[in-house]
């Protein structure tokens, strides 16, 4: 499967509630709080790099169980770890061009996944997480910066970012 074509057309970040809401309801209503953030997660960093801009407006910290948006989380804890089977906050807004195209990589790609093998993932020795997580802050989190997402990116790919 490849990856979604680079555009070099640079496009404004999407409410992180918008691309949630969009993940849950593709999905067909399947997803746990803890896929969505870590689709949502990948999502922001393949955005990242192929399109030169976050997917979502907010930054993701590094917490216990890997990267977290942590206003998405407070819009989803109320479902623990049972599937998301209504979004409880509505923004309006649609979903396209490049965020869709990438929402919707990301989601045939990692989307089978469970909440285990992506925490895995997410939490790669050398990714944005380990380099970001220390156990001291774990109830405030430490913004994961996008340079060490790209550098994340070129680990779990093989790729680099520059090409």
């Amino acid at each position: 499967m490849n990856p979604p074509e680079i555009n070099s057309a640079k496009t404004d970040p999407i409410p992180v509630i918008l691309a949630a809401e969009y993940l849950c309801k593709k999905s067909g209503w399947k997803l746990t709080p803890l896929q969505v953030q870590k689709l949502l997660y990948l999502a922001n960093m393949y955005h990242l790099v192929y399109h030169g801009k976050p997917l979502v407006d907010q930054k993701f910290e590094a917490w216990i169980y890997g990267p977290v948006q942590p206003s998405l989380y407070h819009v989803l804890k109320r479902f623990g770890s049972n599937r998301v089977n209504v979004f409880p906050y509505r923004i309006g807004g649609k979903v396209t061009g490049t965020h869709k195209e990438v929402l919707d990589f990301v989601l045939k790609t990692y989307g089978h996944m469970g909440a285990g093998d992506l925490i895995e993932i997410t939490h790669c020795d050398g990714g944005g997480w380990a380099k970001n997580w220390d156990e001291d802050y774990v109830e405030f989190g430490i913004v994961i910066p996008d340079r060490d997402i790209i550098e994340e990116f070129e680990m779990l790919t093989g790729q680099s970012a520059d090409a």
